[in-house]
């Protein structure tokens, strides 16, 4: 958590030569130590733990630089993007819930009091989203 924003800086002057003015810098410090504070409190080194540690906010540097190259290249914004690529990622996911899901929970799950009125709730927020990219 703590190397994600470093991380995707970095790329950016390596990539994109982007400059960052000593404000923001001190700014992302400031976040850095936040981000220290809240959530390292009892960690333990491991190999694999530190390949994951190294490996997540690479990943997650080369998907921000990937989607600012696209944005970009096509001139679109972050939100027009979301919505030319919901349905690949829809069309993508679904396939995957047999897979991944324990799907004998469905059953007891949609018997409990507040799944109607926790599914309205996510359709009603899903709808009001939707517009707003209209």
């Amino acid at each position: 958590k703590m190397l994600n924003v470093p991380i995707t800086c970095v790329g950016e002057f390596i990539f994109f030569k982007t400059r960052y003015n000593s404000g923001t810098m001190i700014a992302i410090a400031f976040l850095i130590g936040g981000i220290c504070l809240a959530t390292v409190n009892d960690v333990r080194l491991t190999f694999v733990g530190l390949c994951f540690g190294c490996l997540g906010p690479l990943c997650g540097t080369i998907n921000a630089l990937s989607l600012k190259h696209v944005q970009s290249t096509y001139g679109c914004t972050g939100n027009q993007l979301l919505l030319y690529i919901a349905p690949w990622v829809v069309a993508t996911q679904l396939p995957m819930i047999a897979f991944t899901d324990d799907l004998s929970q469905f059953r007891p799950w949609m018997q409990e009091s507040l799944c109607i009125p926790g599914m309205v709730l996510i359709f009603v927020t899903c709808c009001i989203a939707w517009g707003l990219e209209w």
